[in-house]
């Protein structure tokens, strides 16, 4: 993984997935798949056309990650990255996990707020709610 995060940096795009897919194929632990997340998402960060389907990927990489390790850093990351990604339902049900697996976990108190922060959103974007048709008075 360390030649993909060099190629990553060259702009190699290509060949630090080889060297990702590679690297998996050869050991397919915790470490492996939260560190090949990381550089898929840092691509995804520096080649817009790649970013939907680079963070997909991670996406599995995590999961993956948290089928051999219950993190709850993992799960509150999957969790963050549906968020971004517009999958809102599924980050709410990974941020509810997170809280009922982990409750001591400072994660936990993470993902209460982007449960907060999501429920705040909806309440100001949904045209039924009675908060967005009042006008404030002049």
């Amino acid at each position: 993984l360390g030649m993909a995060e060099y190629e990553k940096s060259a702009r190699n795009y290509d060949k630090a997935v080889a060297y990702i897919n590679t690297a998996l194929h050869i050991k397919k632990n915790f470490e492996n798949l939260c560190y090949a997340a990381e550089i898929i998402l840092s691509i995804a960060a520096d080649d817009c056309l790649w970013e939907k389907e680079y963070t997909a990927r991670a996406i599995q990489y995590y999961q993956m990650a948290y089928k051999k390790h219950k993190s709850a850093f993992v799960l509150f990351r999957i969790g963050t990255l549906m968020k971004r990604t517009g999958r809102q339902a599924e980050a709410i049900k990974k941020f509810n996990a997170v809280i009922q697996n982990h409750p001591h976990s400072k994660y936990a108190f993470y993902a209460k707020l982007q449960l907060k922060k999501m429920e705040s959103y909806q309440n100001t974007v949904n045209p039924e709610n009675e908060f967005c048709l009042q006008t404030s008075p002049v």
